[in-house]
């Protein structure tokens, strides 16, 4: 474990940092000294989360912990297997409260008055065609340069009087002179965000973990050593940075050195360039 921490580039500070385990702890596992740990459950979960960070295979490390475990208790000592969750049938039991009835009261009104209302508008209309069958209205119709008048038969016992000849209603706007206005539709117009340059001078080395953030989507652009006296350049409109050691790496941004972006040989939590 210890050389796929140092193939990282990790120092025993920055892996502490990573893994959130002490760093003499982290030294305990290296050097296979379980003797110092609390138990043998606690000890598994330590060297689980380190092979995960590491990059290594959990089950191979574990493997080997028991076997290391095993001979340093003896015969007696029995890896526990992993306890499966039994799903409980839960029975639920239905309860209609209070708000529910009111809800019920409240629908059944509704639907009273609901039915009342149309009771009221068919009896209304019902109304209003008998009193126009009482009351007929004489209409007239234009044809050409004629009118013709029409009313109810005569057995009705209204008498029809004859209506003026009208002329014809000549049309206003020919149909040819009526210019059609089409909707423009609005054209989306996307803004273009100009790319910053960012580039990464090693003076030691040093592994970096970079974000680019592009057209409102963030990725992961690099995670890895860079050697010392190399660089690495990227493009983006945003990028968050982590460092192990912040004072090995120049920060270039927009053809411009920064210079480190501190001189902490700690391993920094992720910032952003350019600062929020």
């Amino acid at each position: 474990m210890k050389e796929a921490r140092l193939s990282k580039g990790w120092t025993p500070e920055a892996a502490a940092k990573i893994t959130k385990i002490k760093v003499d702890r982290l030294h305990e596992i290296e050097r296979d000294d379980f003797s110092k740990l609390p138990g043998v459950a606690y000890t598994r979960g330590l060297v689980r989360v380190y092979a995960r960070e590491l990059g290594l295979d959990e089950r191979r490390i574990l493997d080997r912990l028991d076997q290391i475990v095993s001979m340093e208790l003896g015969e007696g000592y029995v890896v526990a297997p992993p306890v499966e969750y039994l799903p409980q049938e839960v029975h639920y039991t239905q309860q209609v409260s209070t708000r529910r009835v009111g809800s019920y009261v409240i629908y059944a009104v509704l639907f009273v008055f609901g039915i009342a209302t149309l009771s009221w508008v068919v009896k209304r209309g019902g109304d209003w065609i008998e009193k126009s069958k009482r009351n007929p209205v004489i209409t007239t119709q234009v044809i050409s340069d004629r009118t013709v008048a029409k009313a109810v038969p005569a057995s009705a016992g209204v008498t029809v009087m004859p209506a003026k000849p009208v002329a014809p209603v000549a049309k206003a706007v020919k149909e040819s002179e009526i210019s059609e206005v089409k909707e423009e539709k609005p054209v989306d117009v996307k803004k273009e965000v100009k790319l910053q340059k960012l580039a990464l001078y090693a003076r030691e080395e040093c592994w970096v973990s970079l974000r680019v953030t592009k057209e409102g989507e963030t990725k992961l652009a690099f995670k890895d050593i860079i050697p010392a006296g190399e660089t690495r350049e990227f493009e983006g409109e945003r990028f968050g940075i982590r460092l192990s050691v912040p004072a090995a790496i120049d920060i270039i941004y927009n053809d411009k050195n920064a210079g480190p972006y501190s001189d902490s040989r700690t391993p920094s939590d992720e910032f952003y360039i350019p600062h929020p």
